[in-house]
């Protein structure tokens, strides 16, 4: 696992060096040390920005999306604004995430951030949306700036650091599903305005559908419903956003009925074809045709 290092966060070139390496280096620790303990944030700045940085996702020619070489398969993510009091709290739940492969203490004391190893590394974008959602499941919010594959990420060392090489892999992505008409269907099973697909994802509701399927309800977070796969007692497979009408599911099963590799937003349409049709287009649109969609 190669990744670009940099002298100092205003550096530009490029150096080599493996992540491991990287992790464990201590040369720095009086440096960290004493911006843990400064009080003024402009001050703690400029000290950060002259201790060295990498790009965990890859390496670079310069640190620009568009001069990656080549993929680390490694995403971070980053926990902004803890105190004292809680670090140690989301510590404990991040490392118990089968996919941390490392988890420390942010330079400032003042956060946490972590790798995971990802499956598709062409998919980087959207295994960070993937990320989001499954820390948010947890009830941690994360850095939205390591979606982009060549954001930095400064030295710091943390002494009682977790790591776990043997940390399983990240296959989740997350693809909002496409909101035009599914392209599948035949003329006939349209009208002149809407296709019985768009009408079905706009009024329809599957949430009586995933529960004569085996799914169950289990409990409620903002706009969220959650839900348990078949087969499974308890835990989250999944959610349905009942204000954008779609479904999350985190779980690969194939006791879910959803017949994909990986994760991704699933529309009314897409679950009611999968569960209800065994995928087959023309059927469900005839079966919601008779349930009055699309009229």
């Amino acid at each position: 696992m190669i990744v670009s290092m940099f002298e100092s966060y205003l550096n530009t070139t490029p150096k080599d060096v493996h992540i491991l390496d990287w992790l464990s280096d201590a040369t720095f620790i009086k440096e960290v040390e004493q911006i843990r303990i400064e009080s003024d944030k402009s001050k703690r700045d400029l000290l950060k920005s002259k201790l060295p940085a990498i790009t965990p996702s890859g390496t670079f020619t310069t640190r620009n999306e568009k001069h990656l070489i080549a993929h680390s398969r490694l995403i971070q993510f980053d926990v902004d604004k803890l105190t004292p009091e809680t670090i140690e709290c989301f510590k404990a739940t991040i490392i118990k995430f089968p996919y941390t492969l490392y988890c420390g203490i942010s330079v400032s004391g003042r956060g946490l951030w972590g790798l995971f190893k990802i499956s598709q590394p062409n998919n980087h974008k959207k295994h960070f949306k993937a990320l989001q959602r499954y820390f948010e499941y947890h009830d941690i919010q994360i850095d939205a700036a390591p979606s982009n594959v060549a954001s930095l990420r400064g030295y710091s060392f943390d002494k009682e650091a977790y790591l776990n090489l043997d940390a399983e892999v990240f296959k989740f992505i997350y693809e909002d599903p496409e909101p035009e008409r599914n392209p599948n269907l035949s003329k006939s099973s349209t009208n002149s305005s809407n296709s019985i697909a768009d009408d079905f994802n706009l009024n329809g509701n599957i949430e009586p559908l995933l529960l004569a399927h085996g799914w169950t309800f289990a409990g409620t977070k903002g706009t969220n419903n959650r839900y348990t796969r078949p087969g499974k007692e308890h835990g989250i497979s999944g959610n349905y956003c009942t204000d954008r009408k779609l479904l999350f599911v985190w779980s690969t099963d194939p006791q879910t009925g959803l017949k994909l590799d990986t994760s991704r937003a699933f529309n009314n349409w897409s679950v009611f074809t999968q569960l209800e049709c065994d995928g087959n287009n023309k059927e469900a649109a005839k079966k919601l045709a008779q349930l009055g969609y699309g009229k």
